[in-house]
């Protein structure tokens, strides 16, 4: 009878194109998520798989960059706050509160990472067929998919708070006297 089952395997396979089955291949159940990821070539000459940990090594690589220049810009914007401790010092003097102060300059800074966000999208619309075409890849990105604005959302208010907490609670809290007198920001209550 297992000669009967290899013969009908072997007539299958010769009828359909499929090596593997001539050659006695064993067949399993896999998910359909699961297959563009599992780096098991069951079908190499069909299907071009990826590599899971290709993709969790660039997306940690990311992650470090958009970290980088989350530090980046709160060590710019602590900087910048010589240049703005009058602005903070005027504000405070007419009648401003701490929380008023750092709503401000927390918006300032989720527009400046609202504005990054759309010149990266605009980047990458402009630049995919570029890398298409050196990678030897057909990326593409459907804007119709709800998920993709998700996670842009997501990415981008996730950068919006860690990049502006940190600045507006220290600038909202420098002293209006000594900022007036033009002596160096110091962090503290007013």
């Amino acid at each position: 009878d297992a000669m009967g089952y290899s013969l009908y395997q072997a007539q299958i396979g010769l009828k359909h194109g499929s090596p593997q089955v001539v050659d006695g291949a064993r067949f399993r159940l896999q998910r359909l998520r699961d297959i563009h990821l599992d780096s098991r070539s069951y079908q190499s000459a069909v299907i071009d798989l990826g590599d899971s940990t290709a993709v969790l090594l660039f997306s940690l690589i990311a992650l470090f960059v958009l970290v980088v220049a989350i530090i980046n810009f709160v060590n710019l914007s602590l900087a910048r706050a010589g240049c703005r401790a009058k602005e903070v010092a005027l504000r405070k003097v007419t009648g401003a509160d701490r929380t008023e102060i750092a709503r401000q300059f927390f918006c300032e800074s989720c527009l400046m990472v609202a504005l990054a966000a759309a010149l990266a999208c605009v980047l990458v619309f402009a630049l995919l067929p570029s890398f298409n075409q050196l990678a030897g890849k057909t990326l593409s990105l459907d804007l119709l998919q709800s998920r993709y604005w998700v996670i842009l959302a997501a990415v981008t208010l996730a950068t919006a708070l860690a990049s502006g907490a940190f600045p507006a609670f220290v600038l909202s809290a420098l002293q209006p006297v000594a900022s007036l007198r033009g002596n160096a920001p110091s962090g503290g209550k007013g």
